[in-house]
């Protein structure tokens, strides 16, 4: 967590104002980088390897343990998990876009302090947020504990990160000079948010809500730890 915090405060020292790089006139400097065959070629085999051998080994335990496994166990666990993760993006996003629209669009100190304490949280193994709920779940909220609703507070909590990272992007590229002629058209900055720059961000969101679909499907840890435990099957 310490380690996180000096990174933040180091990004925040040397990172652009979100506003600025729609306002600012100043050239855009590009850089050539000059690329040697023989590095593509190492990375272009690192990469490979890494796609093809974790890939053949599951296509070999599927196979090995296919013999005497009922696969309708597996296609039961699959639905479950493409339900829980997407159930569990779509409340990502809905918090995610809440703090990305907060750090973009108003620039507060408050905002600011919030996505520190978030980017701190995520410095957190998924093990320690795990075992931090199931101990507040079951001494003070009985209610929650072994329910779907813990868990899916623990991917909020882990995955926020990500999913507000990668939406303050597309917001940020947003032509400020857009939401000025909105505004100067009548529209109150709910629709303007609505109708300009929402839309012209879309793709960007979208993106952002499948990384977080992505990364709570393989998410195992916290999942272990929290998922209700079904009796009587």
């Amino acid at each position: 967590v310490v380690i996180t915090i000096l990174i933040l405060l180091i990004e925040r020292r040397f990172r652009t104002d979100y506003l600025a790089l729609k306002t600012s006139n100043a050239k855009r400097l590009r850089k050539t980088i000059k690329v040697m065959p023989l590095v593509v070629a190492s990375l272009s085999i690192i990469g490979l390897l890494a796609v093809i051998l974790p890939l053949g080994s599951l296509i070999n335990w599927t196979v090995v343990g296919g013999r005497i496994f009922d696969f309708s166990l597996l296609v039961e666990a699959l639905a479950n998990s493409v339900l829980v993760s997407l159930a569990a993006s779509v409340m990502i996003a809905m918090f995610g876009m809440a703090m990305a629209i907060w750090l973009v669009l108003h620039r507060q100190r408050l905002a600011t302090l919030c996505e520190g304490i978030i980017w701190s949280n995520h410095a957190l193994p998924a093990l320690v947020i795990g075992l931090s709920l199931v101990f507040f779940g079951a001494n003070s909220v009985g209610a929650l504990y072994q329910s779907i609703w813990l868990l899916l507070i623990a991917y909020l909590i882990l995955f926020l990160p990500n999913a507000m990272a990668a939406m303050v992007t597309p917001l940020s590229q947003v032509p400020m000079a857009m939401t000025e002629v909105s505004r100067s058209l009548g529209k109150n900055y709910g629709k303007t948010l609505r109708k300009v720059v929402l839309p012209i961000a879309q793709p960007g969101l979208v993106a952002a809500i499948a990384l977080a679909m992505l990364t709570v499907v393989k998410e195992l840890p916290a999942t272990l730890l929290l998922l209700p435990i079904v009796t009587g099957k």
